[in-house]
C-alpha cells in the first residue's frame, strides 16, 4: 500500500502547485492511484493463506453447478426450440387449410351466381334471397377462421420462444466455459484467494445475467444426481466454515 501512499501524496502535490481539482494532470494522478489501490488489494488476495483441500473441494462443487447448469439450459434451449417449431408448423398449416377454405367459398359463391342467373326472372328474387342464406353463414366462420389465425400469430410473438431459445443457448455456453475454466484451474497445486474471487465473480456474473430454467428441467434425470452430489459437497464445506 506504500504506492498507494505514494501516489496520493504526488497528486496532493500537483494540486498544490496549480493543477486544478478536475484538470488533466489531477484525473492523470487520480486514476493512477485507484489502479494502485486495486493491483495491491489483487496482491494481498494472493497472499492470503487458504487450506489446499479445502480450496479443491470447493472448486470440485462449483465444477458440478457448472455442470448442471450448462446441461439444464441446454436442455431448456432445445424444448424452446422444439416449442416454437410445432407453433410455426401449426400456423402454417392452418394457413394453407384458412387459403383452401377461401379459395372452395369463392369456387361456390361463384357457380351459385352463375346457376342464378340461369333462372327465370320470376324466381330470380327467390334464388337471390336463398343464394345470400347459403353464403352468410360461411362468410362469418371465414371471419373467425381469420381471425384465430392473427391470435395464433401474435400468441407466438408474445411468448418469443426464439429469443428464449438463444438467451439459454447462450447461458449454456457460458456455464460450459466456467466449467472447463475451473477445470483448468484445478491442475494448479497451489490456490491462492485472487483465483477463487476470480471464479466467485464470473459465475456471479453468469447467473444475473441469464433467466432461470423451469424447475422441471432442473431437477430432470441425471441432473437431479448432480444435484444429490453438489448438496453432499455444499454440507461439508458448511461444516468446515462453521
Amino acid at each position: 500500500m506504500d504506492a498507494h501512499q505514494d501516489r496520493s501524496t504526488a497528486a496532493l502535490e500537483a494540486q498544490d502547485k496549480g493543477s486544478p481539482v478536475g484538470g488533466p494532470t489531477y484525473e492523470r494522478h487520480v486514476c493512477s492511484c485507484i489502479q494502485d489501490v486495486k493491483h495491491a488489494h489483487e496482491f494481498d488476495q494472493d497472499l492470503v493463506n487458504i487450506d489446499q483441500a479445502d480450496a479443491k473441494k470447493l472448486l470440485i462443487l462449483w465444477t458440478l453447478r457448472s455442470h448442471r447448469a450448462a446441461s439444464a439450459h441446454y436442455h431448456q434451449s432445445g424444448r424452446y426450440r422444439r416449442t416454437n417449431t410445432i407453433w410455426t408448423c401449426i400456423n402454417a398449416i392452418y394457413s394453407i387449410f384458412l387459403l383452401f377454405w377461401v379459395t372452395r367459398l369463392s369456387s361456390l359463391v361463384d357457380s351459385q351466381e352463375s346457376r342464378s342467373a340461369e333462372i327465370d326472372a320470376a324466381n330470380v328474387q327467390l334464388t337471390s334471397i336463398s343464394t345470400n342464406a347459403f353464403i352468410a353463414p360461411r362468410d362469418l366462420l371465414t371471419g373467425f377462421l381469420g381471425a384465430f389465425l392473427v391470435v395464433l400469430g401474435v400468441v407466438q410473438f408474445i411468448l418469443r420462444f426464439p429469443e428464449r431459445q438463444g438467451s439459454h443457448r447462450e447461458a449454456g455456453q457460458e456455464f460450459s466455459n466456467l466449467q472447463r475454466k475451473i477445470e483448468r484451474y484445478s491442475l494448479h497445486t497451489h490456490y491462492n484467494m485472487g483465483m477463487i474471487h476470480n471464479l466467485s465473480r464470473e459465475y456471479n456474473h453468469i447467473t444475473k445475467s441469464y433467466p432461470l430454467v423451469d424447475k422441471s428441467v432442473w431437477n430432470n434425470g441425471s441432473r437431479k444426481k448432480l444435484g444429490d452430489k453438489i448438496t453432499e459437497l455444499e454440507n461439508m464445506l458448511r461444516k468446515i466454515v462453521s
